[in-house]
Order: C-alpha cells, then structure tokens, then sequence
C-alpha cells in the first residue's frame, strides 16, 4: 500500500494544481470581478490560483498585486492597446494587468513549465490572456506598451522546472534582445521597469516616473524622439 501511495505521488507533476473544486471556482470568479473592477486584492488571495511551490516563492519572484495595478496606472493603456510583460513567469502580472485594463496582454517566457502554469492560471480565473513559450531574441513582437521585471537573470527555482538557471549566452542574448526591441518602438511606446532588466534604454526615451514601491524601483519611461536622431543609451 505504502509503495502504491509513492507510485501515485510520483505520477503528479510537481507543479500540479489543486483540484478545481466548486469552492475554488467560486473563489477564482469573485476574485477575477474584483480586478475587473479595477480594485486590488491582497497578494495572499490572489496566489490561492497557484500550485503551492508557486505560492510559496510568490513574494520572491512574482510582481506584488500592488505594483502590478500601479503599472498598468502608469502605462495608462488606451481600448485595444497591446501590452507585452516580458518574463511572465507563472503570468501574474499578465493576469491583473488584462482584468484590471480590459487591454490585450501578451506575455513571453523562456521557462515552458511557467508558461504552461500562467495558461492555466488565466484558464481557472476566466481572464484572457496570451502566453508565448520562448526566449525573447526569437520573438519581437509589436506592442504599445511593456513591462519589464529584471526578466532575464532571475533563477527560480522551483520543483518541476528544467531551465531553472539560465546561461550567461542566453542572459546576454535577451537582454541585447530587449534594447534592440526598444530601440524599434514606434514613438509613444510606454515602458515600465522593475528592478530594471539589466540593459540600457535607448536615447529618445523620456524617465516620466520613478518610484520605491515593495522594495523595489518602479519607473516609466517613454519614447519621444525617432532612434535615428539620437545615439547612446542610459542604464536602467
């Protein structure tokens, strides 16, 4: 019986979800109304949605409900603007920042086993959201807006995901990425960064924001002036 137990135990993928009871249903629903609404929720509450080694790391490698909703203030996101969270994780940024806008959201991650755990996340709280399985150097799309969570050093380390470290070539490859991916943005393009993302935004952008909210540098910068009449760049 004991080793049956085991066998079954080791048949779950480690980052499984909790059943989807009637309960939790009702729960993700109510939840999922709140930020519609445009009110926050506590983080505790929010990462009931997650497997438990999700919801254990959440203060360490997701973006705090808080910052989330301030982000999505400052971008200020017109109907039918296209947003893009570059390093969406388990896709909670996505996830409140499309309830709380009504804007489309697209959301790139390296990591396939986080990937998978934001689709079914947005899946179980009925918000629509567009999460890309890859590694930001393959993949520039056109956005009106973005969001930056010091995306591409990170290692999280989480039960169940291969590529939990990323390589130096990666790092440097997406990051490289990212300006290059600045650097094209129509003028108007809206920014925001937290904790930075380890490059340096192109000359032609504007820093119209900077805040300490969770611990954290929260800024937004715009773009204001075409790449070809401006050279240089400013960390971030």
């Amino acid at each position: 019986m004991v080793r049956r137990m085991n066998d079954e135990a080791a048949q779950v993928p480690a980052l499984a979800f909790p059943p989807f009871t009637g309960a939790r249903r009702v729960r993700a629903e109510l939840l999922a109304g709140i930020l519609r609404s445009g009110r926050s929720v506590p983080d505790e509450a929010f990462d009931e949605i997650y497997p438990e080694p999700v919801r254990s790391l959440s203060s360490v490698h997701w973006s705090p409900v808080r910052v989330c909703a301030r982000a999505v203030e400052l971008l200020a996101l017109r109907p039918g603007a296209r947003l893009l969270d570059v390093g969406a994780g388990v896709g909670k940024f996505c996830i409140i920042a499309a309830a709380m806008s009504g804007t489309q959201v697209v959301g790139i991650e390296r990591r396939p086993e986080l990937a998978e755990v934001a689709r079914e996340a947005a899946r179980r709280l009925g918000i629509a959201v567009e999460i890309v399985s890859g590694s930001f150097d393959a993949y520039l799309p056109s956005c009106d807006a973005a969001y930056f969570f010091n995306p591409f050093r990170e290692a999280v380390l989480l039960p169940g995901v291969a590529s939990a470290i990323p390589s130096a070539a990666a790092v440097t490859s997406d990051i490289a990425a990212a300006e290059k991916f600045l650097e094209a943005a129509a003028i108007g393009m809206r920014v925001v960064f937290f904790y930075g993302f380890g490059g340096s935004v192109p000359r032609g952008y504007e820093r119209l924001a900077q805040e300490t909210l969770a611990g954290g540098a929260l800024e937004l910068w715009e773009k204001r002036t075409l790449p070809q009449t401006t050279r240089g760049a400013r960390e971030v």
